[in-house]
């Protein structure tokens, strides 16, 4: 049976055949509408090889949809096929045009993708490069994990704007430190993914707005500001963040990392 991304390839084939047929024809009808003076032109070379060009951008973006596990897409360094692609695809004239295999294009280049990331391999694969950026983008290798109240605390240094601690006497964080807990956010949304559907659980996927998290470290006060993010307690204080996790999710954050990170 013809999986979805190859029936998505052949229909990417037909739409650059199509796209091929309408330069070429279009191309004919201006050059038969000259006159005596030269009044338009048109490169259809140019034109079908920014359409292939695209073509491979949307093939690419749907391989990678369909090898993604929990709404994670896996990273790939597709380089020597999108080259390869290129320099097959790539016409410098009519007879070239006229000339080119555009199924084969496309068919080699979808196996060149398949052959860098089987299918076998995904759940391996997106596991390790989850893991990865979970342990880099929460520090866990300078990390203290400290346990309290039934939590495992992760806490981190927080930098104040000092100009706007001058001329508004507010405590703000600067930017450097919202954009940390916004890349926090992001890395832990994928962990909670996974997290929901390995062990059946339902913590919030709601990832809040960049206007929300900004908000979040502003005008400061002795008393800890704290909110729940996607199932998990974010603690902010005027000198430093933490993040509280329920010991179920910071039981399996150690497990997967320790199984696909080697930690």
């Amino acid at each position: 049976m013809q999986t979805d991304l190859q029936t998505f390839a052949d229909q990417l084939s037909a739409d650059l055949a199509c796209i091929r047929t309408a330069a070429l024809d279009f191309a004919e009808q201006i050059e038969g509408s000259r006159g005596t003076a030269r009044l338009a032109s048109f490169n259809q070379v140019a034109y079908f090889n920014e359409a292939s060009k695209a073509a491979y951008g949307h093939l690419v973006g749907k391989f990678k949809e369909e090898r993604g596990r929990y709404g994670v897409c896996p990273e790939i360094d597709d380089h020597d096929i999108r080259m390869a692609f290129k320099d097959r695809a790539k016409v410098r004239n009519n007879a070239g045009l006229k000339e080119l295999d555009i199924k084969a294009a496309v068919d080699d280049a979808l196996a060149g993708l398949d052959q860098l990331l089987p299918e076998s391999e995904v759940e391996s694969v997106i596991n390790s490069q989850l893991a990865g950026r979970v342990f880099n983008v929460l520090g866990l290798a300078r990390m203290e994990v400290v346990e309290k109240a039934g939590k495992t605390l992760l806490k981190y240094s927080a930098i104040t704007d000092s100009i706007s601690k001058k001329w508004s006497g507010k405590n703000n964080y600067c930017y450097h430190t919202t954009d940390r807990i916004r890349d926090q956010i992001a890395v832990l949304h994928e962990l909670v993914s996974a997290f929901n559907l390995e062990r059946d659980e339902a913590y919030s996927t709601l990832v809040p707005q960049w206007t929300e998290i900004n908000g979040y470290g502003k005008d400061l006060s002795r008393s800890p500001y704290v909110v729940e993010v996607l199932g998990l307690e974010l603690k902010l204080r005027v000198s430093s963040f933490e993040w509280h996790l329920p010991q179920e999710f910071a039981t399996f954050m150690s497990e997967f990392i320790s199984l696909h990170h080697g930690r």
